[in-house]
């Protein structure tokens, strides 16, 4: 659906899109992800009703999307992995940046690194974009979102039963 400033004259944007989950805008590009057909769609964000194309094949239970001046990065749940393609015009391949995301919930990048949570178990973690190192961990606990600014990640902690994670909260650490 889109709608006017005001509210009014909402319409469907793009229908038969399958069960979309996760959801991005990259300059004149909407991309989406279909959790039956395993597929990451796109198409041009003034006109779904047009063409979409199918951006990455086979990505699994995919529930976020994220993007960057020059990937789309994606948490697939169902295959415990972070993965990322070049931005069209590009043809390259499918890469994989992380593994054993097992709940992952939540997915952030910024100049240097993409960030994400494994929600119940494990909190928030990092690598570098340039995937020459493994992931970091930055915090514990249960972590379902994450956002980052110019100097700090930020997460949500909603409390569990780990020493020093068990008040619901939002937490901070640098850079």
């Amino acid at each position: 659906m889109s709608a006017a400033k005001d509210g009014t004259d909402i319409v469907f944007h793009a229908s038969g899109v399958g069960d979309p989950r996760g959801l991005a805008v990259h300059g004149d590009m909407l991309f989406w992800g279909d959790v039956v057909t395993e597929t990451l769609w796109t198409c041009d964000r003034s006109d779904c009703a047009g063409t979409t194309t199918a951006f990455a094949t086979t990505v699994g239970a995919l529930t976020r999307i994220v993007t960057d001046d020059e990937h789309v990065y994606w948490l697939s749940q169902s295959k415990g992995a972070i993965r990322r393609k070049a931005l069209p015009p590009s043809d390259s391949a499918e890469e994989t940046v992380a593994t054993g995301t097992v709940y992952g919930a939540g997915l952030a990048v910024d100049e240097t690194h993409v960030y994400w949570t494994e929600g119940e178990t494990g909190g928030v973690s990092r690598t570098r974009k340039t995937l020459d190192t493994g992931p970091e961990l930055l915090g514990g606990g249960n972590a379902p979102r994450v956002a980052v600014s110019c100097d700090a990640v930020f997460w949500t902690q909603r409390g569990n039963e780990t020493p020093g994670y068990d008040t619901q909260g939002i937490l901070r650490a640098p850079r």
